[in-house]
């Protein structure tokens, strides 16, 4: 069984224009709200594949009362600690045709008594997971370095530990003494990740970048080209994963989709090769789709076969 977090939950509500009009009024027929979170997405893909998985995290107030009931809705099987205070956050997408503006509230502020709450039923309901997806932004007041206690506890009871988040999150799930099973970065984040400047061009140049000893420890390195593909490092082999060129309707929730199969793969023990080809099939599969974190499964044999994973 596959355990999601999110622990910065929100409501997600995307405004599909032809026209954004600064410094003036504007009327938007096209809405769409939905529970959100990058872990949520997660936990969208994974059901409707019908996988065993269960989703937790942190939410509050009205906008967190919103967030569980729509899980209730859709069948997703979720335990979140619900805040006495506060209010989950809004995050809001404007797209334009190809364009795509995003607006993110911060969320709530999370006391340690709370932080303590949320724990207890973390460590309850991952005995049960093989695998555990942490995913997204830590709210306010959550240690920097909160991610490394879920992975520890983690790795200590034998799960496999996806970590998709960036900044200082990440560079101290990086440093920590029990590392994450897999990272997911951009070429941006992990330009930050490594205070060096990351170039495409030469893959030999970045093979080397991603046997940094930053990431020696780091079993799976997922690195994220959008819809170039990706290079993926595991143990000492090394991949490249192209993908077939579509019309895209919505890259939201793309990555969390790649993170979802390599979830799933990694949970059925499935070979390398497969693994990739699963997590790049279902990022393509929800850009295809104009709400995040659904996939069109009727297209899903057709992109599998067309993605091309070379070891290079």
């Amino acid at each position: 069984m596959i355990v999601t977090v999110t622990m910065n939950g929100s409501a997600d509500i995307t405004y599909i224009m032809d026209q954004l009009i600064l410094n003036d009024t504007n009327r938007v027929a096209n809405v769409k709200k939905t529970a959100g979170g990058k872990g949520l997405n997660v936990t969208r893909v994974l059901k409707q594949l019908e996988a065993q998985v269960i989703a937790t995290g942190i939410v509050a107030g009205t906008t967190g009362d919103f967030i569980l009931n729509q899980l209730d809705q859709q069948g997703v099987k979720q335990n979140f600690y619900k805040m006495n205070v506060g209010e989950s956050r809004n995050n809001i997408s404007i797209i334009q045709s190809s364009s795509q503006t995003e607006i993110l509230e911060p969320g709530p502020t999370v006391s340690e008594s709370e932080l303590a709450s949320f724990y207890r039923i973390y460590q309850q309901i991952t005995k049960q997971a093989d695998t555990i997806v942490l995913s997204g932004s830590l709210p306010q007041g959550v240690p920097v370095n909160y991610y490394n206690q879920l992975i520890e506890f983690g790795y200590k009871n034998g799960k496999k530990m996806l970590l998709d988040t960036s900044g200082a999150a990440l560079a101290q799930a990086t440093q920590a003494v029990f590392p994450p099973t897999l990272i997911k970065p951009n070429q941006a984040e992990l330009t930050e990740l490594l205070k060096k400047e990351i170039s495409l061009k030469n893959l030999s140049a970045l093979k080397q970048e991603l046997c940094s000893p930053l990431l020696e420890k780091i079993e799976w390195i997922v690195l994220s080209l959008g819809a170039q593909g990706a290079v993926i490092k595991r143990g000492k082999q090394f991949y490249q994963a192209t993908v077939p060129k579509i019309e895209a309707m919505n890259a939201i929730g793309s990555g969390d989709s790649v993170i979802a199969g390599f979830a799933l793969g990694l949970d059925q023990s499935l070979p390398t090769e497969e693994i990739i080809r699963y997590g790049m099939t279902l990022g393509v599969l929800n850009a295809m789709e104009q709400e995040p974190g659904h996939l069109k499964l009727s297209k899903f044999q057709e992109i599998y076969q067309k993605i091309d994973i070379t070891e290079i």
